[in-house]
């Protein structure tokens, strides 16, 4: 390969882009040691920063590609590049399960999970060597059961570059959420892997070197009890004898707060965060779409029983509901700062296609051709404006500051933990992410040809962990005129012994700051009317930007 790359195709901006917290892509990982062992493959994931460029789809013969509703422009952006150097293009994932037609420019539509129809996708590439005349769907009617599906392909990505690797257990919901297209995905009876084949998974991670964060991939963990129970078991006696090498986090409802048995199992088992969707603290709402689970006892309470556990909440937070007043902003913020959650993400309502939510948009004939396909009552103005001022409030660096604080106070002295204790370990997790950035130990990449090479360590030099925490020091506890709340979380970490947090949690504030910041001035930047038309091209007038740009399979 030259030395200098052929020119990427244009990229969405985004200014969110610098952050590394990623996950690797599984779902691609995973189909590619589906496909036939004489198919030469490779794979591209462009949110570390290496887009698609023409030299990569001059090579391909196929390109795959899995992405989400929100990264379908860029994906119909590569299909049309793909198309010109004659290469078929085929779009999976989740993106296109309930709405195929967001894949407009695609030659194939694949729908659904691994299945009878992936089969039927793989004679049909075996037998054209030519795009198609018109787009081919394929819809999987029978799937192929978690425990049987290939294992994903590891060695096909450079670990280095991810701060979260994913192992899927379980996938499928009981509750009937109003904006959820989780359930109408994957249906209402939870599917789970067996724990002997998880753990095949764990081993293979492990194996391959991997030490810090696993996202246990589910839609909701204890959605059966009885399984979850059995998994969690398994988990803790794994992790027993290899002293706790991952971190787990994972999706669950919070129900969980009522069942003392499964959250110490979870804190047994290593499981640090629970993702949790929240959407709101007030009752009306929350019975008004359906989610009733998350009103037995206030949610606050409920959150304090699972940090009891030393399990943080990763909670989620909706505006735009027909029962959001004005005030419900500032009331959401208000919660989050009582029930002293860190991580915390909000969004504003979408109708996606397929979802009560939609149908009931479409019988009140409230829908609209663009993101987020619905009118709210509160109008449109009113919602992004509070929106805007809610993001503000929730991540104001004095209160996210005295929310870090005290979660290592009073809540990570409680999770479970390795034999090695105190300093020790903070300087092994420190230890394990320094590794990983100098390429210790040593792992698999490509070369230009896409064959499996050994990587090199890098120039040695200042790690990005460490240099970082240092630039965040100077940010928060030099420059900052409220640097007296950064000087107190430093020591509450000091009398804990908690070095990494100390490190690693000030950088992703200052760095989360930053991006705010950055969004703050865009969004308040005026914008070209023609330049903006421009971006719509015809076709895409009902696409929404990309934030995060999708990853990339070929195969010639």
């Amino acid at each position: 390969m030259p030395s200098t790359r052929p020119p990427a195709l244009p990229r969405w901006k985004t200014s969110l882009r610098q952050f590394k917290s990623l996950s690797m892509p599984l779902g691609l990982m995973t189909a590619i040691n589906y496909f036939p062992q004489s198919w030469e493959h490779r794979l591209i994931d462009e949110r570390i920063g290496t887009p698609v460029c023409e030299q990569d789809l001059e090579w391909a013969d196929i390109v795959f590609l899995s992405g989400m509703y929100i990264e379908a422009r860029r994906a119909n952006e590569i299909a049309t590049h793909a198309r010109r150097w004659g290469a078929i293009s085929v779009i999976g994932g989740p993106g296109v399960i309930l709405n195929p037609d967001l894949a407009a420019s695609f030659d194939i539509v694949h729908i659904g999970d691994l299945g009878d129809r992936t089969y039927e996708l793989v004679q049909w590439l075996d037998a054209n060597e030519h795009p198609p005349p018109w787009q081919i769907r394929f819809q999987t009617d029978d799937t192929i059961p978690m425990d049987l599906q290939p294992l994903p392909a590891l060695e096909k990505i450079d670990t280095r570059h991810y701060t979260s690797a994913m192992v899927q257990f379980q996938k499928g919901c009981p509750y009937l959420c109003e904006f959820c297209d989780i359930i109408e995905i994957f249906g209402r009876v939870p599917q789970s892997k067996s724990p002997e084949r998880y753990l095949r998974e764990l081993d293979l991670l492990y194996d391959s070197g991997w030490r810090g964060r696993v996202t246990c991939v589910s839609d909701n963990f204890h959605a059966n009890p009885k399984t979850a129970r059995e998994m969690l078991r398994a988990i803790a006696g794994w992790q027993q004898r290899h002293d706790y090498p991952f971190q787990f986090d994972t999706a669950a409802t919070l129900d969980v707060a009522d069942r003392e048995e499964l959250l110490g199992l979870y804190r047994d088992a290593g499981f640090k965060v629970l993702g949790i969707g929240i959407e709101s603290s007030e009752v009306d709402t929350l019975l008004r779409i359906q989610k009733k689970q998350n009103t037995r006892h206030p949610v606050a309470e409920s959150i304090r029983k699972i940090n009891a556990h030393g399990i943080e909440v990763a909670g989620s937070l909706i505006l735009g509901f027909d029962t959001d007043t004005r005030t419900s902003g500032a009331a959401q913020v208000a919660f989050v700062e009582s029930a002293n959650i860190v991580l915390i993400g909000i969004t504003m309502l979408t109708a996606l296609k397929g979802t009560q939510l939609y149908r009931r948009m479409e019988h009140e004939g409230r829908l609209r051709p663009e993101w987020p396909y619905m009118h709210y009552k509160l109008g449109q103005d009113v919602v992004q404006q509070m929106f805007t001022e809610t993001v503000d409030g929730l991540y104001e660096p004095r209160s996210m500051l005295r929310r870090l604080t005290y979660q290592v106070e009073h809540v990570r002295p409680k999770q479970r933990a390795a034999s090695r204790t105190g300093l020790a370990l903070a300087w092994q997790s420190l230890g394990d992410a320094v590794s990983r950035r100098l390429g210790r130990p040593a792992r698999m990449t490509l070369d230009s040809r896409g064959r499996p090479v050994p990587v090199q360590p890098p120039a040695l030099r200042l790690p990005e962990h460490i240099t970082g925490g240092l630039l965040a020091m100077w940010k928060l506890g030099v420059v900052w005129e409220d640097r007296s709340h950064y000087w107190k979380y430093i020591r509450a970490c000091a009398r804990q012994r908690d070095l990494k947090s100390a490190l690693l949690s000030p950088m992703a504030v200052a760095r989360l700051l930053d991006a705010v910041r950055a969004n703050r001035n865009e969004a308040s930047e005026p914008r070209n009317p023609a330049a903006q038309a421009a971006e719509n091209t015809p076709g895409e007038t009902k696409l929404p930007a990309s934030l995060e740009q999708g990853s990339l399979a070929r195969t010639p």
